[in-house]
């Protein structure tokens, strides 16, 4: 028996941040969640995969005392000098795509990657107000139009960052 070569291309010969694929969600989606596997994993940082593309939570981290964090990741590209974190889940069905509003008592925390800065952005669900439904916005670079007079209310990305965020206790 001959065994034949076969040319399969994968996600990385398309070039995730260039090239056919690169508007792929799902494509997106498993390059947020590989970050976050590698950044917790480089931090001793165990991760726990659920099975499962319907769940409001794609992974489920654990420090060296077995305490858990359930986490919605997300892939967001910065528009306007900000990060747009969507509070909201979306899926497909054979009738197209599916949005849904994500229960967010069943969610420890987002960690949100920008292709733009290559960071994680570590969101607690109780640093995010309860009246707040559509997303979280996180400021990367100061807006040109208010240089210098930036109201205090404003959400600066790199107060975000970091894997040790993850266990910090945050309160709303």
């Amino acid at each position: 028996m001959v065994s034949q070569h076969i040319d399969i291309p994968l996600p990385f010969e398309y070039g995730v941040t260039g090239g056919k694929n690169m508007h792929h969600t799902k494509t997106k989606g498993d390059l947020a969640v590989g970050k976050m596997i590698s950044e917790c994993l480089c931090n001793d940082i165990g991760v726990w995969l659920p099975i499962s593309e319907h769940l409001s939570v794609d992974l489920i981290v654990s420090n060296q005392k077995l305490a858990t964090k359930k986490v919605q990741v997300k892939y967001v590209s910065m528009r306007n000098g900000t990060i747009r974190v969507p509070l909201d889940g979306n899926y497909m069905t054979a009738n197209g795509s599916r949005c849904y509003t994500l229960n967010r008592k069943l969610i420890d925390l987002f960690a949100a990657y920008c292709p733009e800065t290559d960071r994680l952005y570590y969101i607690h669900t109780s640093e995010i107000p309860e009246n707040m439904k559509n997303q979280f916005t996180l400021r990367v670079v100061q807006s040109e139009s208010r240089t210098g007079n930036q109201p205090s209310r404003i959400r600066w990305a790199n107060d975000y960052v970091g894997v040790e965020r993850i266990f910090e206790r945050k309160m709303g």
